[in-house]
């Protein structure tokens, strides 16, 4: 129970990560903010933390809107009376497609959602995190900025700008006891990962369990791993444990970056 009686906002609680890690934070003994723009799913979470004996509020609710984020924020005040850590999950994956063929405007957008609706969520939460003495935010990343992939510049720029605007805040905000960290993510095993494995089997004419093989064979430990461990990372950034780490980039990946194949 690294975080009980500590009260968190998690936001993108759609399918996979999002869901996994306001779980949980519920079953670390976290209060839990559950945010995104969909609200049946929203509702759907909260009602899974309720089920499993925690307590919840959902939020629902578009970070790229100051006047969401500001009310998601007053809100928890309301319902919890103050706020310990925050979660920026939300994201787009934006256009897919090569710079030279790109559309500017989707680019533009895809840094409104991952850069600057991030820092509106911050900017919302960092009164009520500072006037109790601090707290934690952590920054989910991707791979995907750190290795480029084609056509997905946009959602890997946003993400490596991420990892800067992560060490800014935490230097900006730590005399105010905030600490902030982003995680990055490699292939975790849940609906989005399942999904495009069931597409690139039909793709190659492959078995699903050969596409699996070949995905865990690149992770150093030789597993691919579930959301829900990558979920435990970011509880750990959170809580009192990680309480002299802040402005790091952590890799929770499996390792799947150490190996470099020719």
């Amino acid at each position: 129970m690294i975080l009980e009686d500590k009260v968190v906002i998690v936001t993108g609680v759609g399918p996979g990560l999002g869901r996994s890690m306001a779980l949980a934070a519920a079953d670390e003994g976290a209060r839990v903010v559950c945010m995104a723009r969909t609200e049946t799913f929203v509702t759907k979470v909260v009602d899974e933390i309720m089920a499993r004996g925690g307590e919840a509020l959902g939020a629902p609710g578009d970070i790229t809107s100051t006047d969401d984020c500001e009310r998601v924020a007053t809100d928890t005040e309301q319902r919890f009376g103050r706020l310990d850590g925050l979660v920026n999950s939300a994201f787009t994956a934006g256009p897919i497609a090569l710079f030279e063929h790109a559309d500017l405007d989707a680019w533009r957008q895809v840094f409104e959602v991952n850069v600057f609706g991030t820092l509106s969520m911050v900017r919302a939460t960092v009164p009520l995190m500072s006037r109790d003495g601090g707290g934690a935010i952590v920054n989910v990343n991707t791979m995907s900025a750190t290795r480029p992939m084609k056509m997905q510049g946009a959602y890997g720029g946003s993400k490596a700008a991420l990892e800067f605007l992560t060490r800014q805040l935490a230097v900006e905000l730590g005399p105010q006891g905030i600490r902030c960290n982003t995680v990055y993510c490699g292939p975790m095993l849940g609906p989005n990962l399942s999904d495009a494995m069931d597409k690139w089997a039909e793709r190659r004419g492959e078995t699903r369990d050969e596409v699996e093989a070949t995905v865990a064979s690149n992770m150093a430990i030789g597993r691919i791993p579930a959301d829900a461990e990558s979920a435990r990372v970011m509880m750990l950034l959170l809580s009192d444990h990680a309480g002299i780490v802040t402005g790091t980039a952590l890799h929770a990946t499996g390792g799947v970056w150490l190996e470099n194949r020719i």
